[in-house]
């Protein structure tokens, strides 16, 4: 149970930094113009 609660958190996390990195890369793109 604990195992699982930890996967999921982590999951979320994973998905928040992945988020995070588009942005930037978005960010990126834009300042490149």
């Amino acid at each position: 149970m604990l195992c699982c609660a930890a996967s999921v958190i982590f999951e979320a996390q994973s998905r928040i930094e992945l988020q995070r990195f588009e942005r930037l890369e978005m960010a990126a793109r834009i300042n490149q113009k």
